[in-house]
């Protein structure tokens, strides 16, 4: 696995105060759950580990490896392998990423760190697959400051969340707009072996949709949509992605709890 009213959420407002982001590691499995087109795959699988920790007075850092292997209707199955690690500092100002993606012919590696400057800009330092230095010129969010502005919302009773996003992807230069939809709080128990941890059972989750847009394609279809069921600790289940012409679906497999940090008074 990302403003208290609808509308824009401003990033100069650090992450939402009040959230209580558990540390944890999840793995969950990855299936085939839709194809159509002709360029879609006849099937897919793969695995999704997450590691989360830190807390709100020192920040966070995530560990996110995906493996998806892909069949084509006809060729040579594609396989893929992302390894992510983010480090975001405790006011939402700083973000560090490394990102390393592989498959069956080539590798990549993105690795920077960006900055929220005090005219709202996003600055960032980046160090792969170039040296440069890059201003977006726009406010955004950082991805964990992101997911407390979502648990804000679904607390708050807010139903639409729209909010420009920086994660390093791509080369590192790109800019996601999202528009989040929230749905009612769930009633019905979590049915996973793995949701049944204590850290879990009685915890408020909501139905989450994100819809990410490249930036000035907001007419466009999104690049990709996530679906997953968010509880009020920052764990996500029953996750979706859906990339147009074929979606994959996670179901949580593996989840360990980490201790629960406060920040001193």
């Amino acid at each position: 696995m990302l403003a208290l009213v609808v509308g824009f959420a401003p990033a100069n407002g650090a992450r939402a105060s009040g959230i209580a982001l558990l540390p944890h590691h999840a793995v969950y499995k990855l299936a085939l759950v839709s194809s159509s087109g002709n360029k879609a795959p006849a099937d897919a699988s793969g695995m999704i580990s997450y590691d989360f920790s830190g807390s709100a007075c020192d920040g966070y850092k995530t560990v996110f490896r995906q493996v998806t292997s892909i069949e084509p209707a006809e060729g040579e199955t594609r396989v893929s392998n992302t390894e992510t690690t983010t480090l975001e500092s405790r006011n939402a100002t700083r973000f560090g990423f490394d990102i390393r993606t592989s498959n069956n012919d080539s590798e990549d590696d993105v690795k920077g760190d960006a900055s929220k400057t005090s005219g709202g800009s996003i600055a960032i330092d980046l160090q792969k697959p170039e040296a440069a230095q890059v201003d977006l010129k726009t406010e955004a969010l950082f991805p964990t400051e992101h997911l407390s502005r979502i648990i804000a919302s679904a607390q708050a009773g807010s139903k639409i969340l729209s909010a420009q996003v920086y994660d390093g992807s791509d080369t590192g230069r790109k800019l996601y707009n999202t528009l989040s939809v929230i749905g009612a709080p769930l009633t019905t128990p979590a049915t996973d072996p793995a949701a049944q941890d204590e850290a879990l059972k009685g915890e408020r989750r909501w139905p989450v949709t994100i819809s990410y847009f490249e930036q000035g394609q907001d007419d466009a279809q999104p690049a990709y949509v996530l679906s997953f069921e968010l509880y009020e600790n920052g764990v996500s289940r029953a996750i979706k992605v859906d990339y147009g012409n074929f979606a994959l679906a996670g179901q949580l497999v593996e989840f360990k709890a980490g201790a629960a940090t406060s920040c001193p008074k």
